[in-house]
């Protein structure tokens, strides 16, 4: 390693934290830690290196990389999460309106949720075609039970979903898993890393549970009769 000194570790503090925050900036995808590590520390420059010698070395796994790295250059990925850490005390300290959120195990920038609702309205209104209520009845057995198959879905909803099943996958929001072991091999779908950014979710894991739905479902369905009463009584 003595002849390979990333560009990363030529900057100062103050410009590493920078190049960490352009990365993430021009991002147009959720950058892991993994990928960050790759990108700054020149691992296909690493590779290249490794594989020119004689004999050629072959191409080093990025576990084994981010180790390399660590050994040599005493750079973890606690120490990148802290420096991400400072960008955001900057950004927030500075009144910015914008954060490096951790969205389904990759860094990207997002509006601060004192903002949300603001954006969240010009997000829907640009939306052409928004999610109907059959696209969401199906998105959300997909999520709850994948790895489903599109029969298994028609099953719980009762009517074909093939065109609900399609329209999802178009926009992103499901994905072919593979194929089930039962006769026919049917496809299995599950949900994308876009479906977690839409709810705003880490991981499926903080899905709510099916109690807590019940809860909500419950909750919101008061709160209707209540404004339905009130509505009648302020007629009257």
């Amino acid at each position: 390693m003595q002849d390979f000194k990333p560009y990363f570790m030529t900057l100062s503090p103050d410009e590493q934290k920078s190049a960490i925050e352009a990365l993430i900036f021009a991002s147009d995808k959720a950058l892991s830690m993994e990928e960050l590590f790759a990108i700054l520390f020149s691992k296909d420059d690493f590779d290249k290196k490794r594989m020119s010698q004689n004999p050629p070395v072959k191409e080093m796994d990025i576990a084994k990389f981010i180790e390399v790295i660590t050994e040599n250059f005493h750079y973890t990925k606690s120490l990148i999460s802290d420096i991400i850490d400072r960008i955001n005390d900057e950004l927030i300290s500075s009144g910015r309106p914008i954060y490096i959120v951790d969205y389904a195990g990759g860094y990207e920038f997002a509006t601060r949720p004192e903002y949300g609702k603001l954006v969240a309205e010009l997000y829907w209104s640009k939306k052409k075609k928004k999610l109907s209520r059959a696209s969401l009845e199906s998105l959300a057995i997909i999520a709850y039970r994948q790895p489903i198959s599109k029969s298994g879905v028609e099953q719980i909803r009762g009517v074909n979903s093939s065109e609900i099943i399609n329209s999802l996958l178009e926009r992103n929001l499901i994905k072919i898993l593979g194929r089930s072991e039962s006769l026919g091999r049917a496809l299995l779908y599950g949900t994308t890393d876009d479906f977690l950014k839409m709810f705003a979710l880490g991981s499926i894991a903080e899905l709510p549970t099916l109690k807590e739905m019940d809860e909500i479902a419950s909750f919101e369905k008061n709160e209707k009769s209540q404004q339905e009463i009130l509505i009648k009584i302020d007629a009257k």
